[in-house]
């Protein structure tokens, strides 16, 4: 369902939502709590570049419920343009900011090497901290296909899960996200490859 209800600016072919780090983190906890579908977007100027020549990378975010400036050159543009996006709201900010909350939100770690999905699980459930782990995959380097099928589906969706942390590199990420977007029970989803190295702590 389109939410017409957004503070969209167009910047180069991608929409970014007007929001501030306070206000992402509330629109993600709000859509967490009541089970609601929000596919999250994080586009940095990397992001961008890559959507230039890539019309399904750029799809993926024009079709996301939320699309927050992953970048302070986005957010520079964004100014002399005069647009009122006035800071950068980094998709690792908005997870620590879920993770030091006193609410309690489950996620579900999938993709990342060998390994560090794991970790990241354990080390998040050994903390008495606003999140916990429900479970976790690294599903290799697989096609899309591969990494889709309806076994992988059921586990993530069995999990109970409030957030999708996806790390599967950002074009495969998106892309995995809107092959199965519809298949997916777990309210918050979003491709935040380097959440799931921070946490486990191997960056």
């Amino acid at each position: 369902m389109v939410d017409f209800n957004r503070d969209i600016y167009g910047l180069l072919g991608l929409p970014f939502d007007a929001v501030t780090m306070i206000g992402a983190v509330d629109r993600v906890r709000r859509a967490a709590s009541g089970r609601q579908s929000c596919f999250l977007s994080t586009p940095n100027l990397s992001f961008l570049i890559g959507c230039l020549a890539d019309r399904g990378f750029r799809d993926s975010v024009i079709n996301s419920d939320l699309s927050v400036a992953d970048g302070m050159p986005l957010v520079w543009m964004a100014r002399l343009l005069g647009m009122p996006i006035r800071e950068r709201v980094a998709g690792s900010g908005v997870f620590e900011a879920l993770r030091g909350d006193s609410g309690r939100m489950s996620v579900y770690f999938f993709g990342g090497p060998e390994g560090v999905a794991e970790r990241a699980c354990q080390k998040l459930n050994t903390e008495a901290a606003g999140m916990v782990c429900v479970g976790h995959e690294s599903p290799g380097f697989g096609s899309i296909d591969e990494m889709s099928s309806e076994s992988v589906i059921s586990r993530i969706n069995a999990s109970g899960a409030d957030f999708l942390v996806v790390a599967l590199g950002a074009k495969k990420g998106q892309a995995w996200i809107v092959r199965n977007r519809a298949r997916i029970a777990v309210p918050i989803v979003s491709h935040l490859g380097a959440v799931v190295n921070f946490v486990a702590g191997t960056v």
